[in-house]
């Protein structure tokens, strides 16, 4: 978000298949930092200063602790290769992914059976 303004959501079903969903939650945070290096790049060439870290939000809490924490080992190259890319740009200040519980999550709205209550709450919240 850019003030009050959403500049990017995203919520798709992936198009490869993973076998764990630790791994698509990584490729998933590895589209994202792609995702918000571009929009840094973009504000920063429209003479907007970027210099706070972009907030990734994610529900999956162990991704968020392995994207944090410099020391995991990973037996999976493809996961590793995501897990580097993300850690990276953690370490560089670029992104700081935090855990958003499923009910606080927008982008899940579309995605995942809500009460009522949590669905027009999240709707009025966007219009």
């Amino acid at each position: 978000m850019v003030g009050n303004t959403p500049i990017m959501w995203k919520s798709r079903c992936q198009g490869a298949i993973a076998t764990s969903t630790y791994g698509a939650e990584f490729n998933a945070m590895k589209l994202a930092t792609e995702g918000a290096i571009t929009i840094r790049y973009m504000l920063r060439s429209l003479g907007t200063s970027v210099n706070s870290p972009c907030r990734l939000f994610g529900d999956c809490s162990s991704v968020i602790q392995s994207s944090n924490t410099p020391s995991v080992a990973l037996k999976k190259k493809s996961i590793a290769l995501c897990y580097h890319f993300v850690r990276e740009n953690v370490s560089c200040g670029t992104i700081s992914p935090i855990k958003l519980g499923s009910k606080e999550n927008h982008a899940g709205m579309p995605t995942k059976p809500l009460e009522r209550s949590s669905f027009v709450s999240h709707v009025n919240s966007l219009l």
